[in-house]
């Protein structure tokens, strides 16, 4: 077994930033000398350094969701950093796995996971590292599959000439059912490449093989559509869902990293999916239907997980947690459990409206840190646009009660460059942000800390605001500038995205399979790590679309026609386009579409009985087999 030697890839230390990213054999990993002993190997991989990657919680489900597979032994791979790269280099070392050092080369299947546009780079790099060619066209059967997923594989195409296969939607059947695919086309012989991943494209209709589609321009240039080279195979391609997470694989001895980790503490999905329909947000048109776990498991997760880690800290995730119907049951219930442990339990993104103004209050003897809320937009007619259907009352009742009950600081998120935003929007934003902090006062005599994000808004794909035109950097920063002035509160602290780096983020999300070209550019130019500030070159980028001669602001900032084709209009993650047209014509109108979640179904393209059944916790529906 070719298993690399960290001693002479590591000394000295000096100049390698943080060793333990690099060790492996974490607490709860699975034995390395079990894992090398199987025949088939596949390493999956966030393509960021191993501090986000090991806050990913995808990765640990899908670690998860493999382990019954006795003959596959699924590893994990980070990309190691810039220092440790150049060493790699230098020194011929290829990228190798964390849980047996072997080289990735070496594996049956390499798996991304595409999350956010900025580490497309490092996908790049990453393969550069394992030595692996990075066009899909030049490998051949000696070499690891090279598979995506994630929200990015619903719009692959700036990323589709490097992929042999993108899995659309929910990974934990798909990933272990495709892993059971590739060994049985295997244990009958080594087949040519094409010959295995047509197989695969036959198998499942969540199976993207971009060799196997073929995109079409116009006389302009502009992208016009995209076909099947090959009959048989299904077309659009739907993404696989999971029917119950009460059923679904989630791991409840997830491993403990070495260092320090941006997320450092046990996380627990308890729902996925969201239906109140905000028009900029592409995960809750993605990953619809509605689904819930219930209060039993969610507490037997946490209590197992937090036993088996160590950790002190419990993130409670879902796209609106609020939306959970068991979600005071849940709070009261993990205030029984766990106050006499200080466990702290954390809420990302609240949706504070009028129903919840006791949410801040249910964890009464948990230690409280930081409540976060995303009211996206700061006036009421903003919100009416996107379809935040929370008032500003509403914002301010959630807030005044946490300040009451002893919360340390508040957390709040927007948007800007929203469609139909005007300048009293942009100012609203700090005034919105001093009033949050001034209602401390009354409970406890002083502003308190209240810290605000303010994004970039990009225009998605599979969002109602598809068809959006973008801002260009120079009105972002001007946007920002409105929002400095206008603020006055100490108490407030302001945080913006770069600028740039949402317009590069607008042209991979949006683009067609020519902007893969600007990618392979850059990447020579020596992109990487775009979502670091530090690392972020946006000089580097203009030079690649010079040089490839691809405009970026026709890729990823101009409005696109109701009729026009989209790169992505091959794939449906279950939502209709007719339907997304139609709440862009509302949000227009300032009209806003009420939950499906307790009123009528809005015909979003799923089966309404897959969304009624998902009132119910743990409850499933059987789809009809197509």
């Amino acid at each position: 077994m070719n298993r690399i030697d960290l001693d002479d890839l590591l000394d000295p230390l000096e100049g390698v930033e943080k060793p333990g990213r690099y060790l492996g054999g974490e607490w709860n990993q699975p034995p390395w000398e079990d894992l090398a002993s199987r025949p088939r190997r596949a390493v999956l991989c966030y393509p960021d350094l191993y501090e986000l990657g090991m806050s990913n919680l995808g990765l640990q489900v899908l670690l998860e969701a493999a382990r019954p597979l006795a003959s596959w032994a699924v590893e994990r791979v980070f990309h190691p950093g810039a220092a440790l790269a150049a060493r790699m280099r230098e020194r011929r070392v290829p990228l190798f796995s964390l849980e047996t050092r072997r080289p990735l080369a070496e594996a049956d299947l390499l798996g991304f996971s595409l999350q956010t546009e900025t580490t497309y780079t490092n996908l790049l790099e990453i393969l550069e590292l394992a030595g692996i060619p990075l066009e899909a066209a030049r490998r051949d059967e000696t070499h690891p599959l090279v598979v995506a997923g994630g929200s990015g594989a619903f719009h692959p195409e700036p990323l589709a000439p490097f992929l042999d296969i993108l899995v659309l939607g929910d990974g934990e059947e798909a990933f272990p059912a495709l892993l059971g695919k590739v060994e049985e086309i295997l244990a009958g012989g080594l087949p040519g490449r094409e010959e295995l991943l047509w197989e695969l494209a036959r198998a499942f209709p969540w199976v993207y093989v971009p060799a196997f589609f073929e995109p079409r321009w116009d006389g302009t240039g502009r992208f016009a559509g995209i076909d099947p080279v090959r009959p048989g195979i299904p077309f659009p391609l739907r993404g696989a869902y999971v029917e119950s997470l009460e059923k679904a694989p989630f791991p409840e001895a997830p491993m403990v990293p070495w260092i320090e980790t941006v997320h450092d503490r046990v996380a627990v999905e308890i729902m996925r999916g969201c239906v109140q329909g905000c028009r900029f947000c592409e995960a809750g048109m993605q990953r619809r239907p509605l689904r819930f776990r219930s209060k039993e498991r969610i507490l037997r997760i946490a209590g197992r997980a937090l036993d088996a880690t160590g950790h002190d800290q419990v993130s409670l995730l879902g796209l609106s947690a609020s939306d959970h119907p068991e979600l005071k049951e849940i709070m009261e219930a993990f205030d029984r459990a766990f106050s006499d442990r200080k466990i702290s339990v954390a809420l990302p993104s609240l949706r504070v409206d009028k129903d919840l103004a006791w949410l801040p209050g249910a964890l009464r003897k948990v230690r409280k840190s930081t409540l976060t809320m995303a009211p996206e937009a700061a006036t009421d007619r903003l919100r009416r646009v996107i379809n935040k259907n929370i008032t500003t009352d509403d914002l301010l009742r959630g807030a005044e009660e946490a300040w009451r009950l002893g919360w340390r600081g508040l957390k709040l998120y927007f948007m800007i460059g929203l469609p139909g935003e005007t300048e009293e929007d942009l100012r609203a934003i700090a005034g919105l942000a001093a009033v949050v902090s001034r209602l401390r006062r009354k409970s406890h005599g002083g502003a308190g800390p209240v810290n605000v994000t303010i994004s970039t808004f990009v225009p998605r794909p599979w969002t109602p605001f598809q068809w959006a035109e973008m801002i260009d950097p120079a009105e972002v920063r001007r946007r920002q500038d409105v929002i400095k002035g206008s603020l006055q509160a100490r108490s407030v602290r302001l945080k913006f995205h770069k600028a740039e780096r949402s317009f590069l983020e607008a042209v991979l999300g949006r683009g067609d399979r020519k902007v893969a070209q600007v990618l392979l550019r850059a990447r020579a130019l020596g992109a990487r790590m775009d979502g670091w500030a530090d690392s972020f070159r946006w000089d580097t980028w203009l030079e690649a679309f010079e040089e490839t001669g691809v405009d970026p602001a026709v890729q990823g900032l101009r409005s696109r026609g109701p009729h026009e084709a989209l790169p992505w209009d091959h794939l449906t993650c279950g939502v209709r386009k007719e339907w997304l047209l139609a709440e862009w014509e509302r949000s227009r109108r300032g009209e806003t579409t009420p939950s499906c979640q307790d009123g009528p179904c809005s015909a979003c393209g799923w089966d309404p009985r897959a969304c009624r059944s998902a009132r119910v916790p743990g409850g499933t529906y059987q789809a009809p087999k197509t």
